[in-house]
């Protein structure tokens, strides 16, 4: 589904968050990011959160989870391949 998105919150280097609304479905989604180490190796943990909401359709009753899996993967796989490319 072709959206427009635009930046809410943004906190550098632990949190991005963008807003979007389509066909009266509005979409919060907020990246956490989190610094550790897996063996001794650097490693970001991230949370993704999403928020759905609509005066009009009733998203609880389908709220159609494979096509949001697919597009978290996607995006995911997007942020991990840019910050892969800017990291020092």
């Amino acid at each position: 589904v072709p959206f427009h998105v635009h930046i809410v919150e943004v906190a550098e280097r632990q949190r991005v968050a963008w807003a979007s609304t389509k066909l009266t479905v509005t979409a919060i989604r907020t990246f956490m990011f989190e610094e550790s180490h897996v063996d001794g190796a650097p490693v970001t943990i991230v949370t993704d959160h999403k928020l759905f909401t609509s005066s009009v359709l009733p998203l609880r009753l389908f709220y159609p989870r494979p096509i949001i899996r697919r597009m978290t993967e996607s995006v995911l796989a997007s942020l991990k391949t840019e910050c892969e490319r800017v990291a020092p």
